[in-house]
C-alpha cells in the first residue's frame, strides 16, 4: 500500500509531466511569452494557435469546437459561424447545441465581421433563429461574436454550470428570470443583464418564446464596458440599466426594436459597443495569461505565468479580480473542469476513475467535490439529467453546457 507520501510525490510528478506535455489543439506546445504588466498594447493572439496549426480533419474541427475554437460549420447546407464556448455558456445556445450534435462539421475560413445565420426547426415544438458575427477590430480582441437569438426554448428552465465565459443580454422580447445560487433569490430581467464569468451554477428561466441580441465576451472581454470591478459583480447578475443607465439601454432598445432584421440589429450593437470602449489597465497582462490558461484547458502552472509576466502573484490575482471577477487559479479551474465535462459522452458507459485521471484531478474524490461545486450536481447525477433529455428527445443529443431543469 502506498504512503500518504508517496502519492502526493506521484501526484506532483503526474501534473510536472502533464504540464510539460500539455498540447494546445494538436500536439504543438504553449510556450509562457512573457509581457509587461500594463502595457497598453495588448498581445496578439498566441502565435501557436494560429502559425503552427496543422489543418484540422472534420473530427479534429468538431473537438476544438467542444473545446473552445471559433469556426465555421456548414450545417446541412446552412452556413453558420459559432465561437465554440458559447455552446458551453448561454441557456440561448442550447438549440444550437443540438444542431452542431445533428450535422457535419467543417471547418472552413473564419472571416471577422461576415455575419452567418442559422435557421432550422428541431422536433416539433422548438425552432429558433440565431444570428452571429465576429465583431470587427478592436472589439475582436475582447469579444468572441454577437448574436441575434429569437424562438421557443427546448425548456422552460435551464441549469448552467459555471464556465469561463462573460455575457451581455439585451433583451427584446417578454422578461426572462434568473437565479445566481440556491441561496439566492431568483430575479426577473426586463431589460437584459450582464453577467461575468460566474463561480456556480445558476439558473435561467425563459419566457414561451424568446427574442434578444446579446454579446459573448472572452473573460476578460468585459471589463471595458463595465464602470465597477468585475469582482463585484460575480455571482450577482444585474440589469444592463445598472451598468449603462436607463436613458442608454433605454434608447438602445429603441433603435434595436425599429432596425430592418438581424444583421442590422448586429450592427447597431457594434456600435454602442464601439462607443463606450474604454482604455483599461492592466488589460494585457491579464488578456495574455489568461489565453496561455485556456490554450492549456487550465493545466499550466500559475506561479509560471507570474514569473514569465515579472509580477507579484497579489499583483496578478488583483488584477484579473478587477477585469475578470476571479482570480487565475480560479479561472485555470474553471477551464479544466469545462474541457473534461465536454469530453463526457452521456450516452455511453463512463469511467469516472479514468477521466478524473486524464483531467489532472488528484482522486475521483477531488473530481467529485469540483463536479458539484461548478454544476449542483454530482457526476452521476449529472449524466442522469442528460440522459434524461435523450429519452425526452430520442435520436437528439445536447451537445452543450445547458441542462433542463423542469
Amino acid at each position: 500500500m502506498r504512503r500518504a507520501g508517496d502519492k502526493e510525490r506521484a501526484y506532483r510528478d503526474h501534473r510536472r509531466k502533464r504540464r510539460e506535455d500539455q498540447p494546445a489543439g494538436d500536439g504543438f506546445r504553449v510556450p509562457v511569452l512573457p509581457v509587461q504588466p500594463d502595457d497598453p498594447s495588448e498581445p496578439g493572439p498566441l502565435r501557436v494557435l494560429g502559425d503552427q496549426a496543422p489543418k484540422p480533419s472534420a473530427a479534429q474541427a468538431h473537438l476544438r469546437l467542444r473545446r473552445g475554437a471559433r469556426m465555421t460549420c456548414r450545417i446541412e447546407e446552412m452556413h453558420y459561424q459559432v465561437p465554440a464556448k458559447h455552446i458551453a455558456m448561454l441557456p440561448e445556445l442550447s438549440c444550437v447545441g443540438l444542431l452542431l450534435s445533428l450535422a457535419k462539421v467543417v471547418p472552413e475560413e473564419a472571416g471577422i465581421g461576415a455575419p452567418a445565420r442559422c435557421l432550422r426547426g428541431v422536433g416539433d415544438a422548438v425552432r429558433m433563429e440565431y444570428v452571429s458575427r465576429v465583431p470587427r477590430p478592436p472589439l475582436d480582441g475582447l469579444i468572441d461574436d454577437l448574436y441575434y437569438l429569437e424562438g421557443a426554448p427546448p425548456y422552460a428552465r435551464l441549469t448552467l454550470p459555471a464556465s469561463p465565459a462573460a455575457l451581455l443580454i439585451v433583451n427584446l422580447g417578454a422578461p426572462f428570470r434568473i437565479r445566481a445560487g440556491t441561496d439566492i433569490e431568483t430575479a426577473e430581467y426586463a431589460d437584459g443583464c450582464v453577467v461575468t464569468m460566474p463561480t456556480r451554477a445558476w439558473e435561467f428561466g425563459y419566457p414561451s418564446r424568446t427574442r434578444s441580441v446579446g454579446v459573448h465576451f472572452k473573460p476578460w472581454g468585459l471589463a471595458p464596458f463595465l464602470p465597477m470591478p468585475a469582482a463585484e459583480l460575480c455571482d450577482r447578475p444585474v440589469t444592463v440599466e445598472q451598468v449603462w443607465g436607463r436613458p442608454a439601454i433605454a434608447g438602445l432598445r429603441d433603435r434595436l426594436a425599429t432596425a430592418d432584421g438581424p444583421r442590422e440589429m448586429l450592427t447597431l450593437l457594434e456600435d454602442e459597443l464601439t462607443r463606450r470602449l474604454c482604455e483599461t489597465a492592466g488589460l494585457g497582462l491579464v488578456r495574455h495569461t489568461s489565453s496561455v490558461i485556456a490554450a492549456t484547458s487550465g493545466a499550466v502552472a500559475i506561479d509560471d505565468l507570474r514569473v514569465a509576466a515579472g509580477v507579484s502573484s497579489t499583483h496578478l490575482a488583483q488584477r484579473f479580480k478587477e477585469l475578470i471577477g476571479v482570480t487565475p487559479k480560479r479561472l485555470a479551474r474553471s477551464w479544466r473542469f469545462t474541457a473534461t465535462v465536454l469530453a463526457i459522452n452521456p450516452a455511453g458507459p463512463i469511467d469516472w476513475g479514468d477521466l478524473a485521471a486524464g483531467a489532472g484531478y488528484f482522486d475521483q474524490a477531488h473530481f467529485g467535490h469540483e463536479f458539484r461545486a461548478f454544476t449542483g450536481l454530482t457526476p452521476t447525477r449529472y449524466v442522469e439529467v442528460r440522459r434524461r433529455f435523450l429519452r425526452e428527445h430520442p435520436g437528439h443529443a445536447l451537445d452543450g453546457w445547458p441542462l433542463p431543469a423542469d
